[in-house]
């Protein structure tokens, strides 16, 4: 079973050397979480690190750059009473191993619906989506954003599936809820808005977002599976009917010639080739994902995400 651990160890070697590792434990006040979780990842933006929660809400990862994490420690010092434990790579390398090895393993992974729903259900507000960043053309300032559910890694497609239409309804309902709203990521404002959906769509005629025009139209991404759905069409009509555009969003990049002359986006890892894609008008045919992007992905017409 390929487990937490085994992300965590490939990602910190996918980091370069002088980066840095802190280890921050839970806090249990989720005003006081989203603190230090913005601190992270400002440092991560500013550091080229990233931020990984540990699956119990344990730990928080952050390699950077030397000078951004040493901030990012000093003010989670200042804000937890106790510096972070630290660690520079690959120097420290073998010490980082053995607290790793120490650590608690994650929960078991689901194996039913009900088990599923329990699960999906009992996370934090704070940990039931995740902000990512998305630039156009060579120039890697941001100009989009998505908000995604948060992805729990299930081995089960079927079950993966169904937590991430768990988690993309939980972050539906707090983005109409003023109370949780100020609990999830905040969106830059300004920022092209990337919505992950659930297969049904919006849960009303207009949400977040929607009503904007040309190139800042929002785009809904729904699984690749709402293809197959008939009600489809009627869908899409209705997000384009909302001011939004339709998207989907896949794990295979090779799904673009699903979408060829529909109009419609596709988020997905990029493949080393361009694929043959379309004029793209207002909305972008392909939105790249992950961490290596080639260089065919950084034109005019085409979204990437910025490395955390």
């Amino acid at each position: 079973m390929k487990t937490a651990i085994t992300d965590v160890r490939a990602t910190l070697r996918a980091l370069p050397p002088g980066s840095l590792v802190l280890t921050m434990p839970d806090l249990p006040d989720p005003m006081a979480r989203r603190v230090a979780l913005a601190f992270l990842e400002e440092a991560a933006a500013q550091g080229g690190g990233h931020v990984l929660p540990w699956p119990r809400g344990a730990q928080l990862l952050l390699g950077a750059a030397p000078g951004a994490a040493a901030r990012a420690s000093e003010a989670l010092g200042r804000l937890i009473g106790a510096r972070p434990a630290t660690w520079t790579l690959p120097g420290d390398a073998a010490e980082l191993d053995a607290w790793l090895d120490g650590l608690s393993p994650p929960a078991p992974q689901p194996t039913s619906l009900v088990a599923l729903e329990a699960l999906c259900a009992a996370l934090p507000v704070e940990e039931v989506a995740r902000l990512s960043f998305f630039a156009e053309g060579p120039d890697p300032r941001p100009v989009a954003q998505r908000l995604a559910p948060a992805d729990l890694a299930l081995e089960d497609p079927d079950l993966r599936a169904q937590a991430r239409a768990l988690l993309c309804r939980r972050v539906l309902a707090a983005l109409t809820d003023p109370a949780l709203r100020g609990r999830l990521p905040a969106l830059r404002p300004g920022l092209r808005l990337l919505l992950d959906l659930p297969l049904a769509g919006l849960p009303g005629s207009r949400m977040v977002g929607g009503g904007r025009s040309g190139r800042a139209t929002p785009i809904a991404l729904l699984p690749l599976a709402a293809l197959a759905e008939p009600r489809f069409p009627a869908l899409a009509q209705d997000l384009a009917a909302a001011g939004w555009h339709t998207g989907f969003v896949s794990r295979d990049a090779e799904a673009v010639g699903l979408l060829a002359g529909g109009g419609y986006a596709l988020a997905a890892p990029p493949p080393a080739a361009p694929p043959a894609l379309p004029p793209s008008g207002d909305a972008p045919l392909f939105i790249a994902l992950g961490r290596d992007i080639p260089a065919w992905c950084r034109a005019p017409g085409l979204l990437w995400e910025v490395p955390a």
